[in-house]
């Protein structure tokens, strides 16, 4: 029996569909030197394929991918002198914030996901800090029952003789 060779694919010529800039750029030169008045001539991707060793796709796609990008609706743009001018007691939360900057909730959220926006601290949820998560961590630790520690299996103390009212209550201004 014979043996059949494979065909001979075009792996010496570019590789694949997507082509680097200078191989786009090569691609560009030799359609432009065949452009007569601005129209290519028919034949010339299949041309460019015989010679350059690349699919016809990837030619006739190779002159529109500059074209890519500029697409869609402008971006609307918010200074970042309009976010400082804005009092941080008007950037509380989503809804204040997106009313004093007269966008959108969807556009602020996506502002704050692209950090230009800054997601600040109210009265009700303040941010903690290292200083106040010790002391809450050494309250808790404070209400573990110490016979329950000695066994192994550590539980709380009964809190129905506990009132907790929190102060930050007291402080908070009506307009709040």
């Amino acid at each position: 029996m014979d043996v059949v060779e494979p065909i001979i694919t075009r792996q010496t010529g570019f590789k694949g569909k997507q082509l680097t800039p200078i191989q786009r750029r090569s691609v560009f030169e030799f359609l432009l030197e065949y452009c007569v008045r601005g129209h290519l001539p028919y034949g010339t991707i299949n041309d460019a394929v015989t010679k350059l060793l690349i699919t016809g796709k990837v030619v006739a796609k190779s002159g529109n991918k500059d074209d890519m990008g500029n697409v869609g609706r402008k971006r609307k743009s918010i200074p970042q002198a309009d976010i400082e001018s804005k009092p941080k007691k008007k950037q509380g939360n989503i809804r204040s914030t997106t009313a004093a900057l007269n966008i959108r909730v969807a556009t602020a959220q996506k502002l704050l996901r692209e950090r230009i926006l800054k997601a600040y601290s109210n009265a009700v949820k303040p941010f903690l800090t290292d200083e106040n998560k010790k002391t809450r961590l050494n309250n808790c630790l404070s209400m573990l029952d110490s016979n329950s520690v000695s066994l192994g299996a550590p539980h709380f103390q009964n809190m129905n003789d506990h009132v907790h009212v929190d102060e930050k209550w007291l402080y908070i201004s009506k307009s709040q």
